[in-house]
């Protein structure tokens, strides 16, 4: 869903393609994944926003569960319909050129170095639930880095 509008016109649509073999760039936020990969996406997804703001455009909801990746590594951006996920932007930036690009500097970040800027969203969540704080083993540590692919904090 794309909609701006001037003091002449109102403009709205919607795109549906089939993007084949898509996966999300969550999955994808993992050191395993090779560097040069990463270090693509990162900067195609800069190009991206910033194409869409030149163009007075507001993507509204960055995070990495809205870019794609296609069978042929091509990276694909989605859901323009303007939403607020906690973690990729500020609540005071949500839906503006600034959350756009604060969203965009977390994914770039968690795309350059997967260990540093990701955690294991289902340990966290489940301890957050339980009221639990604690601290890992060295090893749960080490398991936590390996299945990196969850959003950014």
């Amino acid at each position: 869903l794309i909609s701006f509008s001037n003091s002449k016109t109102d403009l709205m649509g919607f795109l549906q393609t089939h993007i084949k073999g898509a996966e999300p760039l969550t999955h994808l936020l993992d050191s395993d994944i090779p560097q040069s990969r990463r270090d693509g996406w990162a900067s195609e997804s800069e190009k991206m926003v910033k194409l869409l703001h030149e163009h007075n455009l507001v993507w509204g909801d960055a995070k990495a569960d809205n870019f794609m990746v296609d069978k042929d590594d091509k990276l694909w951006i989605i859901d323009f319909g303007g939403s607020y996920t906690e973690g990729w932007v500020d609540a005071d930036l949500n839906e503006t050129v600034e959350g756009d690009d604060m969203g965009t500097r977390k994914i770039v970040n968690a795309l350059h170095d997967p260990d540093a800027n990701t955690f294991d969203l289902d340990d966290t969540t489940a301890a957050e639930e339980n009221g639990v704080k604690r601290k890992h083993t060295e090893e749960e540590e080490d398991e936590d880095h390996a299945d990196k692919k969850a959003r950014v904090e």
